[in-house]
């Protein structure tokens, strides 16, 4: 079991997983990642045409399988409402990282904000919504003590 996330297993990707290209956002080389989402009710299986890799999964994997993710890949999130499984690996057939992660980059479904999985539960779920005169009114409430202890008139 790994420690670190309390996940002693990790699903399969189904074959009809939503596949997307996505950059990693850590730095700037623009290395390649695919995501896979996927309903949180369903599970791909073993055999090859029930899984995204189309490869026996009964059997053991090689040391370098394209099937492979860590738990750090893995995490569950709210898409439109709905909770789906995403897994974010690095993509083989990109040209600037070749099926590689970086440290940061191979954690970015890990970083994913996720009730489920008590990450990232500090971050922003709604837009802080400021309006114009609230923005004015605090600038005056933080400049004018400073104005008056600097001898400044407010007229």
């Amino acid at each position: 079991m790994t420690y670190k996330r309390q996940i002693d297993r990790l699903p399969i990707i189904p074959a009809d997983a939503k596949e997307s290209n996505v950059t990693c956002h850590y730095c700037i080389v623009g290395c390649g990642y695919k995501a896979y989402t996927w309903a949180a009710s369903t599970q791909g299986g073993t055999a090859p045409n029930q899984n995204k890799f189309g490869v026996d999964l009964s059997k053991q994997q090689g040391a370098e399988t394209v099937a492979w993710y860590s738990p750090s890949m893995y995490n569950i999130v709210r898409q439109n409402g709905q909770d789906v499984h995403i897994v974010i690996k690095p993509d083989k057939d990109c040209v600037v990282n070749s099926g590689l992660g970086s440290v940061r980059g191979a954690r970015m479904a890990e970083m994913s904000y996720s009730q489920q999985r008590n990450t990232q539960l500090q971050r922003l779920t709604d837009p802080m919504v400021w309006l114009r005169a609230d923005a004015a009114n605090e600038l005056g409430r933080c400049t004018r003590p400073r104005r008056t202890r600097d001898g400044r008139s407010d007229e």
